[in-house]
């Protein structure tokens, strides 16, 4: 015959329970009718555990190697100036001897771009110069790679543009060019160029007077490139291309000011320790929240239980003067656990799924189930109630969030279901 001791059933009631009751939302302290000699379980929700919410700013991310890229400046009423630039290499489409003679007619950077967050119609100002720093593909690289002190004195190409514009056309300096075809022995294989010519740094900036924009560049496709179009002693009007794709190092390099933002908007604490009634999370290595449970250790004491549901609800803040039209939320985020080594790791849950972890925007909510981290954490397995919310994809994402904070009137809630056995 099949023994069930305490443990066996708290462990297997979360499983039953979650399948008979997960689209109801149970009441408090409901009996249920499951019984076993003299026993019974009781299932409890309790909405008072303590949760708090404090905002910082990121020092970097990793920014080697996007699979896309950021470029621009936007101005935002609550989150102040974001800045990206890029460096990146060029490689060679194939061997390239552009014979006797050869002198460049003219060269243009061509980048295609997938989005844009911020105003499409800001004008905005591009520079492109000649990186002299070294990098490599299989290397690590952060968003705050400092490119300034290796960088040409002259700007090899300059446009005026659109945020919004499809195709970004940048004619470069001829000069630029036949230095580029200067040493042939440079030309005959990817190693010998990449010795010879390091990078490009491309920079934007906001000439608008407004918002401005960051747009999102696919570098990867095949319509981003470096044309090249050259004559030499026998022939003119020939063409090379320069490619950017999968084996070319790239650097998303990210900045933020703060003190820009409107005094009336403006993200009121910043690594100061103190709650608002919002937090922040944001893309391009921005700003994230901290959401602690700091007195969750005193459910230790109450041990053996098992917990049902733990969950975070956050709601986006929907008295705020700035429309969400104009500054649309990110997609998808992630609760991250940092442990005593200051290492960023998913919670267990995430194992289960997306469906079952949460993390996607629906429609103004996101979702994190935590239960099986927080039940490892009742069992003492390990000591972490410190959670990091951070945009997902944040190499890739400009886009910024404002949720309502635990203190908030429509406060980030934290939904908290177990089961006991009552002897």
């Amino acid at each position: 015959m099949l023994k069930l001791n305490k443990r066996t059933v708290l462990l297997f009631f979360p499983v039953l329970f979650l399948f008979l009751f997960s689209c109801e939302e149970p009441s408090s302290d409901i009996g249920i009718g499951f019984k076993l000699p003299d026993q019974r379980m009781n299932v409890y929700n309790s909405d008072t555990i303590t949760v708090t919410g404090l905002v910082y700013t990121m020092d970097s991310i990793r920014g080697d190697d996007p699979v896309y890229s950021l470029l621009g400046e936007r101005l935002d009423p609550v989150f102040g100036t974001a800045k990206a630039s890029i460096v990146t290499q060029l490689r060679l489409s194939d061997r390239f001897e552009p014979g006797d003679g050869a002198k460049t007619d003219s060269l243009f950077l061509i980048l295609l771009k997938k989005d844009v967050y911020g105003d499409e119609n800001s004008m905005m100002h591009l520079t492109v110069r000649q990186s002299f720093n070294t990098i490599f593909l299989d290397s690590t690289y952060y968003s705050n790679f400092n490119v300034h002190d290796s960088l040409g004195t002259e700007i090899l190409g300059e446009v005026d543009y659109l945020a919004g514009d499809s195709i970004i056309r940048i004619a470069l300096d001829t000069s630029f060019g036949n230095w580029l075809i200067s040493d042939p022995d440079a030309l005959v294989s990817q190693a010998a160029f990449q010795s010879h010519f390091k990078g490009l740094y491309l920079e934007s900036e906001n000439i608008s007077g407004g918002e401005g924009g960051l747009t999102i560049l696919d570098l990867l496709s095949a319509n981003s490139f470096l044309a090249f179009y050259y004559s030499n002693n026998i022939t003119d009007s020939l063409r090379f291309g320069f490619e950017i794709n999968t084996q070319t190092a790239r650097i998303s390099i990210f900045e933020h000011d703060y003190t820009t933002a409107d005094e009336a908007t403006k993200i009121r604490h910043l690594n100061d320790g103190i709650q608002d009634t919002v937090i922040y999370a944001q893309g391009m290595s921005g700003v994230y929240t901290k959401i602690s449970l700091p007195n969750f250790e005193t459910w230790r004491d109450s041990m053996p239980m098992a917990i049902n549901m733990a969950e975070f609800i956050l709601e986006l803040d929907d008295t705020t003067s700035i429309a969400l039209e104009a500054n649309p939320p990110a997609n998808a985020y992630d609760l991250l656990l940092k442990d005593e080594n200051g290492q960023f790791a998913l919670p267990i849950d995430t194992q289960f799924g997306e469906d079952y972890s949460g993390g996607s925007l629906d429609t103004s909510t996101v979702h994190f189930r935590v239960t099986q981290h927080l039940q490892d954490y009742l069992e003492g397995k390990n000591d972490l109630t410190d959670f990091y919310l951070y945009v997902r994809s944040q190499k890739t994402v400009p886009n910024r969030t404002i949720f309502n904070s635990p203190s908030n009137s429509n406060k980030l809630k934290f939904r908290f279901i177990y089961t006991r056995m009552k002897e």
